[in-house]
C-alpha cells in the first residue's frame, strides 16, 4: 500500500494503508481489519493518494488522520477493528491533507499542510482544538513535509520546493 506505522510500545500492533486513507490494523499474524478510511467508524471524508497519518507521541492508542480535516481517535487498539471511535476535529478546509505533524516535546502541538498552506493547533488533545492558518511562510512551491524538532517545541523544519526551511 501506502504508509505504515508499527506501535512504539507493542510491535504487534501494525497500521498499513491504500490509496484514499483506508488504515488496516494487524494484531501479531492474525486479527487484520480496517479501522479507518471513508465510511469506516463513522469516518465521512476521503484523503489524498497518500493519506498522511500519525500515532501519537505520547499515547499509542492514540492516532490522528488527515483527510480533508483531521481526525482523532483515542481507542485505536479496540479489541475490534469496528469498535475504533472517530471524532473529526478540525473545519480547516485545505482540500487534501499532505502532511501532518506532532510536537514530540509538547503534543498539543500539531501542524497539518496541504501543497501550500499550513494550519496548526496548540491545544489537538482537547476535546474541541482550535486551528489557526500559518502566515508568512517563506518559498514558494509545494510543501513537501514538516518535522517537529525533538528538542524545542518552537522550533519546525519546512521543505517546500527544493528548499529546507528553519523557523
Amino acid at each position: 500500500g501506502m504508509e505504515c506505522a508499527i506501535d512504539y510500545t507493542n510491535s504487534n500492533y501494525r497500521y498499513t494503508t491504500i490509496y484514499y486513507g483506508t488504515i488496516d490494523r494487524t494484531y501479531g499474524q492474525s486479527g487484520q481489519g480496517a479501522i479507518a478510511g471513508k465510511d469506516i467508524n463513522g469516518i465521512t471524508e476521503e484523503g489524498d493518494w497518500v493519506t498522511p497519518f500519525i500515532i501519537d507521541e505520547n499515547d499509542p492508542n492514540t492516532m490522528f488522520i488527515g483527510y480533508k480535516n483531521v481526525w482523532r481517535s483515542r481507542n485505536i487498539k479496540a479489541t475490534n477493528t469496528d469498535q475504533v471511535n472517530w471524532t473529526k476535529i478540525s473545519s480547516i478546509s485545505l482540500g487534501n491533507i499532505k502532511v501532518v505533524e506532532q510536537s514530540p516535546v509538547n503534543t498539543d502541538i500539531m501542524l497539518v499542510s496541504n501543497d501550500g498552506s499550513i494550519s496548526y493547533s496548540n491545544n489537538v488533545q482537547a476535546e474541541n482544538p482550535t486551528w489557526k492558518s500559518m502566515e508568512g511562510l517563506p518559498g514558494t512551491g509545494k510543501i513537501t513535509d514538516m518535522e517537529c524538532s525533538p528538542e524545542d517545541a518552537n522550533t519546525i523544519y519546512l521543505t517546500r520546493g527544493t528548499k529546507v526551511y528553519k523557523t
